[in-house]
């Protein structure tokens, strides 16, 4: 059983764990199984899985759940594995969303704040800030493109 975890923390280590380190492991695992502490072979191939990222997990929970021995503890890991990168995802996506909700409100203010500039320079009656944050930002590009081509109009004889 030492020999076992020394190699796979040497080649995980070493990234160089392959899939294949499982196929002959079948009958050693079923021997040493019954000496493992609980949740040993977890730990054992989380710490693999973690410490070298590009490795093939699918198909060593599939070649460790042919295994009676190990049949538990791949699905354990296969539920573990499926929570955290759900996580991750759930995480990433609301950082992708803050980052995005983040640069759309500062366009919105960019475009409110060239439209309240022109009415203003216009000499007309500005919209609240209240008003001009419920429209689209496309709205407010259109809202101050007529704007721009009435102070045209009226300031510069286009």
């Amino acid at each position: 059983m030492l020999r076992i975890v020394l190699s796979l923390m040497k080649l995980a280590r070493a990234r160089q764990l392959r899939a294949e380190f499982f196929d002959g492991l079948g009958v050693e695992l079923r021997h040493a199984a019954k000496r493992m502490p609980e949740g040993f072979l977890k730990n054992l191939l989380l710490y693999a899985f973690h410490t070298d990222a590009d490795l093939d997990t699918e198909s060593i929970l599939d070649k460790l759940q042919q295994e009676p021995a190990s049949r538990q503890t791949a699905m354990t890991i296969a539920q573990t594995l499926i929570a955290k990168g759900k996580a991750e995802g759930e995480a990433e996506g609301e950082a992708r969303g803050k980052a995005e909700g983040k640069a759309e409100g500062k366009t919105r203010g960019v475009w409110i704040g060239r439209i309240i500039s022109m009415q203003e320079l216009m000499g007309l009656e500005t919209d609240t800030v209240d008003s001009l944050s419920e429209l689209a930002i496309i709205d407010l590009e259109r809202r101050h493109e007529e704007l721009r081509r009435e102070y045209d109009v009226r300031f510069r004889g286009h």
